[in-house]
């Protein structure tokens, strides 16, 4: 970084750039080193789409808000699916997240070596896709999820290329702390509908998380929607 500092501004778009690894790696002094050496001129680029604050999300609230003070755009950037942090914030929370965030770092450094293993991806996708959390939403950063919300709520607005609202997504793995939260901010989101005509409340019935579904009916009976 001292000889050449623009270093850390490549690649520009659609790859993983070293702040985004120092980041996943739970480096906060690399990644504090990437943005003073350049003047905060450096790129954020992830894997599919994904940028340095994804991966922040799986690591720690510390790490997320650091990287939120330095580009709170990131949060408005979509994915090659068409979501946005808000979306995959909302999607790694778990209603049983404990257990699953004692395991975080395995579960991180796994991700990482995931995305490195060309050009064997394609059999590690067939073999081992099906049980990965970062897929399945079967474990829970935890706090991450509150300062991405209060930076930018407006994706709360956003569906992804699925048709799904962030509201939707919560729905379907339970998580009713998230969906209250999205209420308090924006009391009509409760009836907003998917690509298939559908409420969080039948996300929630479809997944059979009745806490969620008591929720949605208690919420139907003194709002409606």
């Amino acid at each position: 970084m001292a000889a050449d500092s623009e270093l850390a501004c490549f690649p520009k778009d659609g790859a993983t750039s070293p702040l985004y690894l120092a980041v996943l790696h739970d480096r906060p002094d690399i990644a504090q080193t990437l943005y003073e050496k350049s003047g905060g001129h450096l790129s954020y680029s992830g894997p599919d789409g994904q940028n340095a604050l994804h991966a922040a999300a799986l690591r720690s609230q510390a790490m997320t808000e650091m990287l939120l003070e330095w580009n709170i755009g990131l949060t408005a950037q979509k994915d090659r699916n068409g979501s946005t942090l808000l979306h995959f914030a909302t999607s790694i929370l778990h209603a049983r997240g404990v257990h699953f965030w004692i395991f975080r770092h395995w579960y991180t450094w796994f991700h990482g070596f995931w995305h490195s293993s060309m050009p064997f991806y394609p059999v590690l996708q067939v073999i081992f896709h099906p049980w990965f959390p970062w897929n399945h939403s079967t474990w829970h950063s935890g706090m991450p999820f509150d300062p991405v919300l209060q930076a930018n709520p407006t994706p709360i607005y956003q569906s992804d290329g699925q048709g799904l609202f962030p509201i939707h997504i919560a729905a379907s793995i339970g998580v009713n702390k998230a969906i209250a939260k999205f209420l308090d901010k924006c009391p009509n989101i409760a009836g907003v509908r998917n690509m298939k005509g559908r409420t969080f409340l039948h996300v929630a019935v479809e997944k059979k998380k009745w806490n969620t579904v008591a929720l949605g009916c208690k919420l139907h009976r003194y709002h409606g929607f």
